[in-house]
């Protein structure tokens, strides 16, 4: 099951987040939507999202190493793929530094930092918590 995490769910998601030595530095701020997978009452994964009116950032994906291919990571990016597709088709950019070639497998595409809506590079996510090195995609609809 997919739901948004309470203020006190998030510390289940701080901590998967610092695993993977992942920014955890803003999640706990209003405008950062997470979301957590449960089975049952286990909390396995998380995602998250700020939402502009011209695009999405999708951050702070995280599945717990013993579930990481067990499809999770997918269900949790299609999830917010649905959410994007509602909110009329926004686009949804992403930084990553080694994740590239699993969201190009679910159709996302490399694109330059540059060509970033300003929405996205004012982000901290995009401009103080991911380095220069990362790569941004996106995915369009």
């Amino acid at each position: 099951m997919i739901k948004e995490l309470t203020p006190e769910e998030r510390v289940f998601a701080k901590e998967l987040l610092s695993e993977y030595h992942l920014p955890t530095d803003d999640i706990f701020s209003e405008n950062v939507r997470l979301y957590g997978y449960f089975d049952n009452d286990n909390f396995l994964a998380c995602v998250g999202l700020e939402e502009f009116d011209d695009a999405i950032l999708l951050r702070s994906l995280a599945v717990k190493n013993q579930q990481a291919t067990c499809g999770i990571g997918t269900k949790l990016t299609e999830f917010i793929g649905r959410y994007a597709y509602q909110q009329d088709k926004k686009p949804i950019y992403l930084l990553t530094d080694s994740a590239d070639g699993f969201f190009s497998r679910i159709g996302y595409k490399q694109c330059e930092r540059s060509n970033a809506p300003e929405s996205i590079r004012n982000t901290k996510q995009f401009s103080e918590l991911c380095a220069d090195a990362s790569l941004l995609m996106k995915l369009e609809f």
